[in-house]
C-alpha cells in the first residue's frame, strides 16, 4: 500500500474517542424508555390552565438597572 492510500485510509477509520462515544450513544438509546422520554398526548400544555407569572421588583432606578444589565 503506498504511503498517501495508508493516510487517507487512517484519516476515514474513526478515532478511539468517536468509538467509546458512539458505543455509549447506542447503550444509553436502547436503555432509553420510550414511554418517559416523551410526554404523552395528555400531558400536552393547556392553553386554558392558569399560569405562573413573576414580575422581579428592584430597589433601584429604571436607568440604574438597564445600566446594569447592559454594562460589559
Amino acid at each position: 500500500m503506498s504511503e498517501g492510500r495508508y493516510l487517507m485510509a487512517l484519516m476515514n477509520t474513526p478515532t478511539r474517542r468517536q468509538l467509546i462515544g458512539g458505543i455509549g450513544v447506542a447503550f444509553g438509546g436502547m436503555l432509553l424508555d420510550s414511554s418517559e422520554a416523551w410526554a404523552g398526548a395528555e400531558e400536552e400544555i393547556s392553553h386554558s390552565a392558569e399560569s405562573i407569572h413573576q414580575e422581579p421588583v428592584f430597589k433601584a432606578s429604571r436607568k440604574r438597572v438597564y445600566e446594569a444589565l447592559t454594562r460589559r
